[in-house]
Order: C-alpha cells, then sequence, then structure tokens
C-alpha cells in the first residue's frame, strides 16, 4: 500500500524523509532552536503556538520555556503530528496540545494564545493576507507573530528560491494584515527573525 500524500500541499511528498531532515541535528547548526526560543523573551505562564510545528523539535524547547502555560503544536500533516505524539509521551511534556489544522484554519480560537510562532513555514501559507487575518483574531490583546523565514536569495541551506517570500513582501502581507513590526533580530545567519504585533 502507497504512503499517503503530504496534506501539505508545499511540502515533499515523502512525509518521514521531509520530517527526518527536520529532525537532523544539522539544522541546529544554523538555526540554533534554544536561542530562538529564548529571543521570544517568554514570562513562562504563557499560551503559545507553534504553527507549522514539523515533528516538534521547536515545540518541545517551547514546552520547556512554558512551565506554566501551555504550547497548542499546530500542523496540517497527520504524520508529523503523530511525531509531536511520540514526542510528548517520550519527554513527558505536559505541556503541549496537538492541533491538526487544515490549509486554510489554523483551528485557534478567539483570544486564545499570547504568540504565534511560525518557523520556516511562512511560504506554506496560501492567502497568507486572509491566513494573518483569521491569526490576528486568535491573539490575546499585546500578543505577537514571530516569523522565521529563510532569507532572500540562493543559499545553502534551506528551499530554492522559487519556493520563498521575499521579505519585503512578507512585510507587506503583514501590513496589509494590520500587524507591525515590534523588532528584529539579525543574528541569524540564513534566517530573518522578525516580530509583530497588531497595531
Amino acid at each position: 500500500m502507497p504512503a499517503a500524500a503530504n496534506r501539505d500541499r508545499h511540502g515533499p511528498p515523502d512525509v518521514a524523509g521531509y520530517i527526518a531532515r527536520l529532525e537532523h541535528s544539522s539544522r541546529e547548526g544554523y538555526l540554533p532552536t534554544p536561542r530562538l526560543v529564548e529571543l521570544l523573551q517568554l514570562r513562562g505562564d504563557e499560551h503559545v503556538a507553534d504553527l507549522g510545528c514539523g515533528p516538534g523539535v521547536v515545540t518541545e524547547h517551547l514546552s520547556a520555556a512554558l512551565p506554566r502555560g501551555r504550547v497548542y503544536a499546530v500542523d496540517v500533516e497527520p504524520a508529523q503530528l503523530d511525531r509531536v505524539n511520540a514526542r510528548i509521551a517520550a519527554k513527558k511534556l505536559r505541556n503541549v496540545m496537538p492541533v491538526l489544522c487544515t490549509t486554510e484554519d489554523a483551528r485557534l480560537a478567539e483570544g486564545s494564545v499570547d504568540g504565534i510562532v511560525v518557523v520556516d513555514t511562512y511560504h506554506h501559507f496560501d492567502d497568507r493576507v486572509a491566513y494573518l487575518r483569521r491569526l490576528a483574531a486568535a491573539l490575546k490583546p499585546g500578543g505577537f507573530i514571530a516569523n522565521v523565514d529563510f532569507k532572500d536569495g540562493k543559499l545553502e541551506v534551506g528551499p530554492p528560491e522559487d519556493h520563498k517570500v521575499r521579505k519585503a513582501q512578507m512585510l507587506s502581507e503583514f501590513r496589509e494584515a494590520g500587524f507591525e513590526v515590534s523588532r528584529e533580530v539579525t543574528e541569524f545567519r540564513y534566517h530573518d527573525y522578525v516580530v509583530f504585533r497588531r497595531r
């Protein structure tokens, strides 16, 4: 029986291979997850969604950073959430809730989260402005979206240039959706890291 196709239309069809790449230690070499989470400057009691969580690498570190909070591990692909569930069981991550979303709806309740973290996933969204507006409704007052994605141009790592959303376009789409830049992190070689809040 052939393997089911990746439910993420923008992801590779070999889901098992994709998961292995996302979990490979080489990824930590150019985007260290502990530092990525540290830069969110969390208090520890927030509710934060890891949108496009994949196998839960970022989710696991968010869980540790939110001992009094909750992490929603959100993905469109059931096999990714199976891997998240295995990670929850193995690591005893009691504050993580997997959420199977659709390509149109993150399935986050209105006003339910203090923040949304989007890592290497923005270029997977369809109708991005409308999607961002729906995400805005899920944020509590003062909530943030941290978008971390590959920089423009040809890089040694990451997706091909034609799969990426240029930074100028991304910033324009967030503005159109009602967000403004709160701060930028510039320390990563291959990634733009921009934190947005609603205007």
